[in-house]
């Protein structure tokens, strides 16, 4: 699935610029299978639509397949990366046109995180900016590529969408000697069963929800 001749390189590319550009990171058949699976859980009303970020658009969260591929794509992460992981969480979603993506850093559970495209209807290319030590970048991920970055410390952000469609999953680890090994499972007693978030937990979350909605609303200005 991944350029052998990149991973050979890949650990020191992603230390030093701290995100890393995988090209087919995920293939056929298993990525047209995931793809398919979204747009069909839209088109049956099988999913939710809608949080706090993106209201109206399909999200899949705490989905079984979608835990089973943050899992099963774990090792290739951690050949790329150089670091022994846990996976925390998968999130999905399938983007709508007019969506953006405000600038933004991830929470800790998010400490090595993936950005992979399963499909898109194809009309556009929308990249997803980095803000890296070499500064900015514009990067366009086809389907089956992947962009893995440190989500606490990358700013990433994506304009505005103009396509009609992009289903994009998010692969969230962290790592296994490091200060944020808590966040195994996100918490939880295991993959694919819902977070149990206490009123404290929210609390918690109401500083860091307050300054994205704060950047998304200077975005639209």
């Amino acid at each position: 699935m991944t350029d052998v001749t990149l991973v050979k390189k890949s650990p020191e590319i992603f230390t030093e610029n701290k995100y890393l550009v995988v090209k087919s990171f995920l293939s056929d058949p298993l990525l047209r299978v995931a793809y398919n699976y979204a747009l069909m859980l839209v088109e049956t009303g099988k999913i939710k639509k809608g949080d706090w970020r993106f209201p109206g658009t399909p999200i899949l969260k705490q989905d079984v397949l979608m835990e089973t591929l943050l899992e099963e794509l774990r090792p290739q992460v951690e050949l790329a990366t150089g670091k022994k992981l846990y996976p925390t969480y998968a999130y999905g979603r399938v983007y709508k046109k007019g969506d953006s993506l405000a600038k933004h850093k991830d929470r800790s559970a998010c400490e090595v995180s993936v950005t992979l495209t399963l499909g898109s209807d194809g009309s556009t290319s929308w990249p997803i900016y980095v803000n890296g030590p070499q500064g900015i970048s514009a990067i366009s991920l086809n389907p089956g590529d992947a962009l893995l970055y440190r989500g606490c410390e990358v700013e990433h952000w994506r304009e505005t969408f103009d396509g009609e469609h992009q289903v994009q999953v998010f692969l969230h680890y962290v790592e296994q000697d490091g200060p944020k090994a808590e966040w195994r499972f996100d918490k939880r007693p295991q993959l694919g069963v819902k977070k149990q978030v206490t009123l404290m937990d929210k609390l918690k979350t109401l500083p860091w929800v307050f300054k994205l909605q704060m950047q998304r609303l200077r975005g639209n200005k």
